[in-house]
């Protein structure tokens, strides 16, 4: 089961990567071909991403983007995963199958290929093990760094932190630590994504963002200025949300009615009879409380923009100048 479930999150994030350089690379939709899970033999290896430049003189010019030969090897490494030499290795002998196996003999020249490996964190200790032997590694720019002398074909990581500028958003909240400015930018342009596709790559992005910063993501869902996109792209989980809230309101308002009629019913026990007052004083409490912890709820809702006021008043069964007025005085 465990293992299932490592795979799953693998999975997703993987999901999510792809989705997220989909968007980055949206500007050039009609000059790319993204092809994810490329399979290079019939069975296990299977490439994460493959780019092709459709047009190889067609120009690509954002950070990563511009990396790009004819034929792009992506690889992506979550914040879980190690990215070391062996992983290198992988790399290089995909692309070394995708250039035997792909076409006719010679019809990928290493000269139009390039390797990209992309992960939330720079490799550290790759990066001094290939400087102590002697390999040359060269920041190009934000986030971006050129491995060179290990192989003929151009590679390169990409350390997604360090990217800057709007078009990598979905890159930089990709992680566990996502900076707050970026999710609010992200959603933001999300909120403006007419098409559908890019509408479902923000979904798989912002599912794994928000599973790996809940605490920032409850935060921001709460307020009544909350981004449009999240409420459209996250309705189910807001309305997870909400029914949590709704059943911890009654978990509580039970709890208080049924203390309050513990105590009223030893009260009116003691004159009328103490098995008959206690049996009473619970069902008074329980009743009392859940109205109590039930109206609670609802400005509680109210207030953070859960729910409209017109919502919260047709709950209450009572109409939204009444409503407001009990929110008031409460």
């Amino acid at each position: 089961m465990q293992n299932e479930e490592k795979e799953k999150a693998r999975r997703d994030w993987h999901n999510a990567f792809a989705g997220g350089l989909e968007l980055c690379l949206r500007g050039y939709r009609e000059e790319l071909d993204i092809e994810r899970e490329h399979p290079v033999m019939k069975k296990s290896a299977i490439i994460d991403i493959v780019i092709i430049k459709k047009h190889s003189d067609a120009i690509t010019d954002n950070d990563v983007a511009g990396l790009f030969k004819r034929y792009n090897i992506i690889e992506y490494k979550n914040p879980n995963d190690s990215l070391n030499e062996d992983v290198v290795w992988k790399c290089i002998a995909y692309a070394g199958l995708y250039k035997s196996m792909t076409g006719r003999a010679g019809e990928i020249p290493v000269g139009e290929m390039t390797i990209i490996i992309f992960k939330d964190g720079l490799p550290k200790k790759l990066f001094e093990d290939y400087k102590g032997r002697g390999k040359r590694i060269e920041n190009i720019s934000n986030g971006i760094y050129s491995i060179s002398d290990v192989v003929e074909i151009p590679l390169y990581v990409v350390n997604t932190a360090e990217l800057r500028g709007d078009d990598f958003l979905a890159m930089r909240i990709l992680t566990g630590q996502a900076d707050e400015v970026d999710v609010r930018d992200f959603l933001s342009r999300a909120e403006r994504y007419s098409e559908k596709s890019d509408k479902q790559n923000a979904d798989a992005v912002l599912q794994v963002s928000v599973n790996a910063n809940r605490k920032l993501y409850d935060r921001i869902k709460g307020e009544n200025d909350m981004c449009e996109a999240l409420k459209d792209l996250m309705h189910d989980e807001i309305e997870q949300w909400k029914k949590e809230a709704w059943d911890t309101g009654m978990e509580e308002g039970l709890a208080k009615g049924m203390e309050e009629g513990r105590a009223e019913g030893r009260a009116e026990g003691r004159a009328e009879g103490r098995e008959e007052g206690r049996a009473e004083g619970r069902a008074e409490g329980r009743a009392e409380g859940r109205a109590e912890g039930r109206m609670a709820l609802l400005y509680s809702l109210a207030t953070d923009g859960v729910i409209t006021v017109s919502e919260a008043a047709k709950r209450a069964q009572m109409s939204e100048e009444e409503f407001l007025k009990m929110m008031k005085e409460s």
